[in-house]
C-alpha cells in the first residue's frame, strides 16, 4: 500500500542521513581534525537514530513483527487463543497510553532547550515519543478491530500473519 511505501522510504531516508552523518563525522575527524570542526553530524545523527527506532518499532507493529510466545498461544483451544491474541492488544495499549502521555508532556519541557549545533529546540528529538506511541495505539487498535471481527477458524495464526 501506498502508506507503506511511505514509511519504508521514510525509515530508509532516515537511516541514509544517520549513515552520511557518522561518515562524515569520521571523515572530518581523521582526515581534517585540526583544521575544520563540525559539531552538527553527531547531532544529526543521533536525531535520525532516536526517529528511526521510534518509528521502526510503530512499523513492526504493523507487519506483526514484534517478539511474542506463539508456541503458548498455539498450545491454547481455539477460543483461548482468540482471548489472548485480544488481552494482547489490549495491555499492548495499556502500556502505550502513558509512554504517550508522559512522552508528550516531556516533549514540551524540551522546548525552551536548544541543540548546540544545529540550533534545533529539544522538542525535535522529544516529539517522537509520543508521535509514535500514538501511532503504535492506532495501528494496535487496527490489529485488534481486525481480530475482533474475523472469524474464530481464521483469526488464530502466527503474528505475522495478522
Amino acid at each position: 500500500s501506498r502508506l507503506t511505501m511511505l514509511a519504508d522510504f521514510t525509515l530508509i531516508s532516515l537511516m541514509i542521513v544517520m549513515i552520511a552523518a557518522a561518515i562524515i563525522q569520521v571523515g572530518v575527524r581523521f582526515f581534517f581534525s585540526r583544521h575544520i570542526i563540525i559539531g552538527w553530524t553527531e547531532e544529526l545523527a543521533i536525531l535520525a537514530l532516536i526517529w528511526l527506532s521510534f518509528l521502526a518499532g510503530a512499523m513492526l507493529i504493523a507487519e506483526g513483527g514484534h517478539i511474542a510466545f506463539e508456541a503458548i498461544c498455539h498450545a491454547l483451544p481455539a477460543r483461548l487463543q482468540r482471548a489472548n491474541l485480544v488481552l494482547v492488544e489490549i495491555l499492548t495499549i495499556v502500556i502505550l497510553l502513558p509512554i504517550m502521555w508522559y512522552g508528550y508532556e516531556s516533549a514540551l519541557s524540551l522546548d525552551i532547550i536548544m541543540t548546540v549545533s544545529l540550533g534545533l529546540p529539544l522538542v525535535v528529538f522529544g516529539a517522537v515519543v509520543p508521535l509514535a506511541a500514538l501511532l503504535m495505539i492506532l495501528l494496535t487498535l487496527f490489529q485488534l478491530f481486525r481480530l475482533v471481527r474475523t472469524p474464530l477458524s481464521s483469526s488464530v495464526g502466527h503474528e505475522g500473519d495478522r
